[in-house]
């Protein structure tokens, strides 16, 4: 499921949805994304670590703790 066009055309509804849901869900949720640049402030909340694939031999994860 792609939801970041919708949001640029002002139909962010799918969005805000998987957002809601994000929030509301108490356990693991894995996301992956080619375009990790796309992704606004709102899905960046959300997201408490991160692992960043620079290449198959490096990986980079990240905390906001």
């Amino acid at each position: 499921m792609y939801c970041m066009p919708q949001r640029e055309r002002g139909g962010d509804r799918m969005l805000n949805s998987l957002l809601t849901e994000m929030e509301r869900h108490e356990g693991i949720i894995m996301l992956a994304t080619n375009r990790p640049l796309d992704l606004d402030e709102a899905m960046h909340r959300r997201i408490t670590y991160a692992v960043l694939h620079l290449s198959f031999s490096m990986c980079v994860v990240t905390s906001k703790l």
